[in-house]
């Protein structure tokens, strides 16, 4: 081996001298080749750009939209419960107060029919699945492996998330594909 071989800038293959392409991965050879810096986890010595804050956006967003889902699944689940209880401590009042407990609770029947609860639950059962989505994804984007499944996991993420409501839904799909597209750009960090 002389000391003036070329090496692939993605995979590390040796580039026999002339060669447009790479010809174990295919890289074009006529654009301008990263520098090379090794590291444990690049052993090859690719110079990339990181994902930077991205996998942590990620599981953040799929922490909160958990949380939020399975608070609203409970609540949904348990309407008829929680009613009956709100009843009951209404019952323990004495006039005026008792009175808009009672209001407000006839309001809420009135307002959360069976329907709307049903849908209700259906969203906040799609929510949870946007949330667990985004946090395997961002767990796996963190340690930059199985590119693919990140990749279709935010994606997941971000196309269940027009199950929230008004702007909301504006800002979680722009910025769930803006992330997935960080992570598209960002397929040689990935192991595989």
């Amino acid at each position: 081996m002389s000391g003036d071989e070329k090496f692939c800038a993605r995979c590390g293959a040796i580039i026999p001298e002339g060669s447009l392409f790479c010809g174990e991965c295919g890289l074009s050879l006529n654009q301008e080749q990263p520098e090379s810096t090794y590291s444990a986890g690049n052993p090859i010595g690719i110079k990339t750009k990181k994902l930077g804050a991205v996998p942590a956006c990620i599981i953040l967003y799929g922490i909160a939209m958990s949380v939020f889902s399975l608070i609203g699944l409970y609540l949904f689940l348990n309407f008829d419960s929680l009613i009956n209880m709100l009843s009951d401590m209404a019952s323990q009042l004495t006039g005026d107060e008792q009175k808009q407990i009672m209001n407000m609770i006839t309001e809420l029947r009135n307002t959360y029919t069976a329907d709307v609860r049903a849908l209700g639950t259906i969203e906040c059962g799609i929510l949870l699945i946007s949330g667990l989505s985004a946090i395997l994804s961002g767990y796996y984007a963190n340690k930059e492996e199985k590119w693919k499944f990140t990749l279709t996991l935010c994606a997941i993420a971000t196309a269940l998330s027009v199950a929230t409501a008004g702007l909301l839904t504006i800002v979680f799909v722009a910025v769930g594909a803006y992330m997935t597209y960080r992570i598209y750009q960002a397929k040689d960090l990935f192991k595989s």
